[in-house]
């Protein structure tokens, strides 16, 4: 395969059928901003190194707590450029490092067909366009974690371009631990692509290069957390996971992720021209490595798809560009039905992406409504711990990225432990893995009892499995509640519990 960064530089038509991207991404990701909850303790994060230079959740306290070692460190380039309002312009930063993302892939796709003609890559670039702003990768891809930036280097790493083949940069994919743990499956599908066409030599500078990556970044998280395991792998693991479900999502999402016109015409493009082949085989080898890490050994968050799309978008580009090019050489097709045909492409394609691009508007709005709602929401629970708290004492919650960051320096013992080493090991010591939530009333009873927290922050859910703890009716009592959610009439569904000393 190629060298990943081997791009030839955009022809002028090039660079006009790829400015649709940014344009429309950027206005999206600006104009409907959203952002994860777990967004907000790598913000905490990054906040706490531009202050004292420790990359921890809590100040003095060293925990590795953000999954993407490199990720925390990566925002501060935003503030710089941004300054205090840096957050504010995460969504157009990470649009654009989605829309560049989507433009690698359609770049190498092109490189790889040097010769053809404008319209069978207009057809294919509009085409692929509804998918590139659709609801999930405009709100997952862009939801503030490190998504974006991951879904770049894939692009870049993952997606071979043309016939000449390089290895010298490709062995950097290896590091792409740094932004993800599973990132060092992107070196692991450059191995098994070239093991069986490589020298030993040179597959033992691949396989020596991959180690050295692994030890840095375990070295890394010994120096800075005195671990190599993120904190919040450890605290996932306690979760109660149905890993049947699991698997049964992995091989969804293997069927295109509910695109099953894309899946159709990438399916009929590896089937009807050999040719194209052979840029299949690496992109796929990483699908199938990412499928089977998140199915069988941790959960399908919704954050974890959109790396999917990258190479989703790249197979069904190259199969649908190679199709609508050669269709015209078909004895039938030539001279008079020609421009019919194109113009009939061009009305379904356009027509197709429309109807997919309004419903995905009202999505994307209606998530980016929630969210803001839930971040003013979070905004007024942490001025009123701010005010009205011992900022000595401890606060138990789950979860705690939107809360935690607004509230600043308040002593936070989170639920499974992401930031809470504690409570991720007296949980690991239970006799069965615990809900995702705080709806266990056993659990529950054994948490308050264990490390009995001078405030708790539970939800509507969750208080209905309290009640029934003698301990918790006993020992708190009700300081406010608070509406959280978008809800018509607004309910209160945030409730603020302090203790009672006796």
């Amino acid at each position: 395969m190629a060298d990943p960064l081997a791009l030839k530089r955009p022809s002028p038509a090039e660079f006009l059928l790829f400015l649709p991207i940014p344009v429309l991404v950027g206005i999206l990701s600006i104009s409907f901003p959203y952002f994860v909850d777990d967004a907000f303790i790598s913000f905490r994060i990054t906040e706490n190194i531009l202050h004292s230079g420790a990359p921890y959740f809590t100040q003095g306290h060293p925990v590795y707590t953000s999954t993407s070692l490199f990720y925390p460190y990566w925002n501060t380039i935003w503030f710089l450029i941004a300054g205090k309002q840096w957050i504010d312009w995460i969504p157009l930063f990470n649009g654009l490092l989605l829309a560049a993302a989507a433009i690698v892939c359609l770049k190498k796709v092109f490189d790889t067909n040097p010769e053809t003609k404008l319209f069978p890559r207009i057809a294919a670039v509009l085409f692929i366009l509804p998918w590139v702003t659709e609801f999930r990768t405009i709100t997952y891809g862009n939801s503030g974690l490190e998504t974006s930036l991951y879904m770049l280097l894939l692009a870049i790493f993952i997606l071979p371009s043309d016939k000449i083949q390089s290895k010298k940069i490709q062995v950097l994919s290896w590091f792409l631990v740094f932004i993800r743990p599973e990132g060092w499956l992107a070196g692991m599908a450059q191995v098994s692509e070239f093991l069986s066409r490589t020298k030993r030599k040179e597959v033992w500078f691949w396989l020596i290069t991959g180690l050295i990556s692994l030890l840095l970044w375990a070295g890394a998280g010994y120096f800075l957390f005195g671990t190599a395991i993120p904190q919040s792998i450890l605290a996932k693991s306690n979760h109660s996971i149905d890993r049947w479900v699991e698997i049964q999502k992995g091989f969804a999402y293997l069927l295109f992720a509910d695109h099953p016109l894309s899946l159709m015409i990438t399916v009929s493009g590896f089937y009807f021209f050999p040719d194209i082949r052979p840029y299949f085989r690496l992109p796929i080898i990483w699908m199938v490595l990412y499928l089977c890490f998140f199915s069988f050994l941790a959960a399908w968050w919704p954050w974890y798809l959109p790396p999917l799309f990258v190479p989703f978008w790249y197979l069904t580009t190259l199969s649908a560009m190679t199709l609508v090019k050669c269709i015209p050489d078909f004895p039938a097709f030539r001279n008079f039905l020609k421009p019919w045909l194109q113009a009939t492409i061009l009305i379904a394609v356009v027509g197709y992406g429309t109807k997919v691009s309004i419903e995905n508007y009202h999505l994307i709005r209606g998530s980016s409504e929630a969210f803001l709602v839930r971040q003013a929401a979070s905004q007024k629970i942490a001025g009123y711990i701010k005010t009205h708290t011992d900022p000595d004492k401890t606060l138990l919650l789950e979860p705690m990225g939107l809360i935690g960051y607004y509230s600043d320096k308040t002593k936070i013992l989170d639920y499974p432990g992401l930031g809470s080493p504690q409570v991720y090991t007296y949980l690991k010591r239970l006799r069965k893995k615990i809900p995702h939530r705080l709806t266990d009333p056993v659990t529950n009873d054994s948490v308050l009892q264990k490390f009995h927290p001078d405030y708790l922050l539970i939800w509507r859910e969750e208080r209905k499995a309290f009640s029934s703890s003698v301990f918790f009716q006993i020992h708190y009592r009700l300081m406010e509640s608070f509406p959280y959610f978008k809800a018509e009439p607004r309910m209160d569904s945030v409730f603020l519990f302090q203790a009672v000393r006796n």
